[in-house]
């Protein structure tokens, strides 16, 4: 049974290889096929009937959440407070992008504020010292509040976020 398990995790991983030769490496496609592979040869991956198309259904969305969080994997090590070893995002904000940039972020920002107090009462706080890069735990000690509280308010915020820079 395993063996039959472990041929067809191979037969898959030479499928995708095949296809992603028949695009250029700076491809959409190549580089989904390339994370499916990547994927495929994790040995705790089920190998089932959907095993394929699971592959290519979980590159896509690992290549799309990469794509959104690609800022702020721009931001150097430099950028980060010495003393707690986080990354501070209104440095990179103010530093590194264009003006017109800071006025769009800018923007962002203040309606991102003007939205959290709909979500709860702690939510602008709570969005501050995520701009500071501060961690949960951080930032419900400041507060005084639970950690799960603030995790619970970070994704609204996210959320409220993610909607308002992509509309």
């Amino acid at each position: 049974m395993k063996k039959a398990k472990l041929t067809e995790r191979f037969t898959a991983i030479i499928t995708l290889q095949k296809k992603q030769k028949q695009y250029e490496s700076s491809s959409y496609w190549f580089n989904i096929y390339e994370k499916a592979t990547d994927l495929a040869l994790n040995p705790k991956r089920k190998v089932d009937e959907f095993f394929m198309r699971n592959l290519i259904r979980d590159a896509k969305r690992i290549l799309s959440r990469q794509k959104k969080n690609s800022i702020f994997k721009e931001i150097s090590t430099e950028d980060s407070d010495s003393d707690t070893g986080t990354i501070v995002f209104e440095d990179f904000l103010v530093n590194e992008i264009s003006p017109e940039h800071q006025l769009i972020y800018s923007n962002y920002i203040e309606q991102i504020k003007e939205t959290c107090p709909a979500i709860h009462e702690y939510a602008v706080t709570v969005f501050e010292g995520m701009m500071e890069g501060k961690s949960s735990v951080v930032i419900a000690k400041e507060i005084g509040v639970s950690e799960s509280l603030v995790k619970k308010i970070r994704l609204k915020v996210r959320s409220i976020a993610e909607a308002i820079v992509l509309n």
